[in-house]
């Protein structure tokens, strides 16, 4: 878990919850109850078939709105890992977040 993410479990216990994408979109029905519980909101089954709904979406993500979920994804990022390598370093690292919290 990155640094960052430490700093505000820490800072806001049981406030956050992480979402793994791949899990998310694996196993949607688990993972959506447990976020729609998590928020205690009431679980409706439109929270499942959210793509079926016709309300209007004025957003940038319209076209994914109207989708279901998909897996195609997971792991895009891994042919640039070597890349990301030194961004993913110096993100786990406790100077950076020390910084970056003041």
């Amino acid at each position: 878990m990155l640094m960052l993410v430490q700093h505000w479990q820490k800072l806001l216990p049981g406030k956050i919850l992480e979402v793994n994408y791949e899990d998310l979109v694996t196993r949607q029905l688990e993972q959506s109850q447990r976020l729609i519980k998590f928020t205690e909101l009431e679980w409706q089954e439109n929270c499942f078939n959210f793509y079926s709904s016709k309300k209007l979406v004025r957003t940038a993500s319209v076209s994914q709105v109207r989708k279901p979920m998909y897996t195609s994804s997971v792991a895009r990022w891994k042919p640039y890992e070597k890349a990301l390598a030194p961004m993913i370093a110096i993100l786990n690292k406790s100077e950076f977040t020390r910084d970056l919290m003041g």
